[in-house]
């Protein structure tokens, strides 16, 4: 089987720190390499590390150098990218014949969907929605995203989502038939974070117990409602540290959570200490902390949940779909909390500090959960999913 991986223009594989996205297509790939399945990447470069380490064939696009900054620019350089995909897909139909296009972006999905009519292309085309938020919560600022998504949604053969929980909400949304979504979540590198596990062991703890939150600083990451959580903590743990790392996404938002750990007197008590590099510093966290809380508002699905998880810390998580998706409707895996109510997140934190037995219950059922999202098990599933795609013969194009 071959299949094309369209990548989303805005950042080359393998991607900044923390773009999920373009982290998702590395590891994918990579996965995907040591499968039977014939793979082609088209991306704004080929980048030596995912070169290196598949065997995959790359396409390199333009990408192009434009002055301007923020916003105009990311639009410029994602729509020159999806333009100028077609000829290079077009030429990689011609040389490699694949049986599949798998497009991880709404910009270049639209515009290889408009080709494929025009070109009369009998290929199929898979639509990997990474961010169902943005179509779900429509702004001024996401408007044009929120309209090519839509677009990809009614033309593309398949959609792929990354939860059970958003598959459903596509189809009751969007009236999309459930037999053309497809769920494949975003994994873990499981062997990556064992090895840092044996070079690094845990150190002895010293001072109060630490609760991690690694996350955006943004209004759906919940950071307000964490820290208004935190005195009915220290009630109990008076020594409890909160590590909050993670990049600043909102800087009016971010300047709410630092006045209100000011205002409520707990700078002595809550670490911001900005982005860091996953590996080794935010790993490090990991091994270091007691637990970990997640009480997020909306989430595609919870990558840094699963982390914990494959750490074996104990986890805190809101009772959202996609986070009920991974720890269960029981809480079995993890705990879960009401995101709205600072109270919920303070006694879900009390009770795992409080109870040894209960955190080494959770951190077992976690540990094990996440090793069903390591990237070779997803990339078997993955192969499985593209076979019964073929089987459903649906390689004409949708009008």
């Amino acid at each position: 089987m071959k299949v094309v991986h369209i990548a989303t223009g805005s950042a080359s594989v393998p991607p900044p720190k923390y773009d999920s996205t373009t982290k998702d297509i590395f590891y994918l790939t990579k996965a995907l390499a040591e499968t039977d399945c014939e793979f082609s990447i088209i991306d704004v470069k080929a980048d030596p590390l995912l070169r290196a380490s598949s065997k995959a064939r790359f396409h390199e696009v333009l990408n192009p150098t434009l002055r301007d900054v923020g916003i105009l620019r990311h639009a410029m350089r994602i729509s020159a990218f999806a333009l100028l995909c077609v000829p290079a897909l077009r030429s990689v139909i011609k040389k490699e014949r694949p049986d599949i296009v798998h497009v991880h972006s709404q910009f270049p999905s639209a515009a290889i969907l408009l080709a494929r009519r025009m070109f009369r292309w009998k290929i199929p085309v898979l639509h990997n929605t990474h961010n169902h938020v943005i179509v779900m919560e429509t702004s001024a600022g996401n408007r044009m995203k929120h309209a090519l998504e839509v677009f990809a949604f009614r033309h593309a053969d398949f959609v792929m989502a990354d939860t059970e929980s958003a598959k459903r909400r596509l189809n009751t949304v969007f009236g999309i038939p459930p037999e053309r979504i497809f769920v494949r979540p975003e994994g873990l590198d499981f062997a990556e974070i064992e090895a840092f596990m044996k070079s690094e062991p845990p150190k002895p703890k010293a001072g109060g117990p630490v609760v991690l939150y690694p996350a955006y600083i943004i209004p759906r990451k919940n950071q307000v409602g964490l820290v208004r959580a935190i005195p009915e903590v220290l009630e109990r743990f008076p020594h409890a540290r909160f590590v909050l790392p993670g990049p600043v996404g909102d800087r009016a938002y971010a300047e709410t959570v630092t006045k209100e750990i000011a205002c409520m007197h707990l700078s002595d008590h809550v670490e911001l200490p900005g982005e860091l590099p996953r590996v080794p510093d935010l790993f490090r966290w990991y091994r270091a902390a007691d637990v970990f809380v997640f009480p997020t508002f909306h989430e595609m699905q919870g990558a840094t949940l699963l982390e914990a998880m494959a750490f074996g810390l104990p986890c805190a998580a809101s009772n959202i779909g996609p986070v009920v998706d991974i720890a269960g409707a029981d809480g079995s895996a993890a705990l879960l909390l009401s995101p709205n109510d600072s109270r919920s997140i303070a006694q879900a934190i009390v009770r795992l500090l409080a109870d040894e037995g209960l955190r080494g219950r959770l951190s077992a059922a976690g540990r094990n959960v996440a090793r069903r999202y390591s990237w070779e098990s997803i990339a078997r599933d993955m192969v499985g999913q593209y076979q019964q795609m073929l089987a459903e013969g649906r390689k004409g194009h949708r009008g």
